[in-house]
């Protein structure tokens, strides 16, 4: 069983900055999420709460572009099993998350790992998890997102904090 205290201050912190954040998607990021919502739609796992990732994401985002599937640190469960649930009750294939951690809990998912390196972590701590894709900016990962597009279901899986 692995230490959550760092991730439960993430979450504090998270929480804090949502009080005085005015932005909650990365613009690039905000007409992408949009368009697969009103497609096959993309679902979110996150460390935080789900009322504080609600409430970021509400400040950019229309209701109907809002995540189908919302999974945080409030569902029972490891990051591994939430994300192998999103596999295999609503077919998603891939992760995009912002650490080395986020890298591996893909793997064990049985999901392709995508890392975005202008998040949380260092590009060194994501380059050794061995993603399976790694991109430099919002706009990258935008254009990955067009590029692959999503099936029937939620997919890809996105961490958004």
């Amino acid at each position: 069983m692995s230490d959550s205290r760092p991730w439960k201050r993430h979450a504090e912190l998270t929480a804090r900055a949502a009080a005085g954040e005015p932005h909650g998607v990365i613009a690039e990021l905000a007409g992408q999420r949009a368009g697969l919502a009103a497609g096959p739609g993309y679902a979110a796992v996150t460390g935080s709460h789900h009322t504080t990732v609600r409430t970021l994401l509400a400040r950019t985002l229309t209701v109907e572009a809002m995540p189908r599937v919302l999974l945080s640190r409030d569902e029972a469960g490891s990051k591994t099993d939430k994300l192998r649930a999103l596999r295999t009750r609503w077919g998603a294939t891939a992760y995009v998350g912002d650490t080395g951690s986020d890298v591996r809990h893909a793997r064990a998912a049985g999901l392709s790992a995508v890392a975005v390196a202008y998040g949380y972590a260092s590009r060194e701590d994501l380059n050794a998890a061995r993603p399976d894709r790694l991109l430099d900016t919002p706009a990258d990962l935008a254009a990955w997102c067009r590029a692959h597009p999503a099936g029937p279901n939620p997919s890809p899986v996105d961490r958004t904090t």
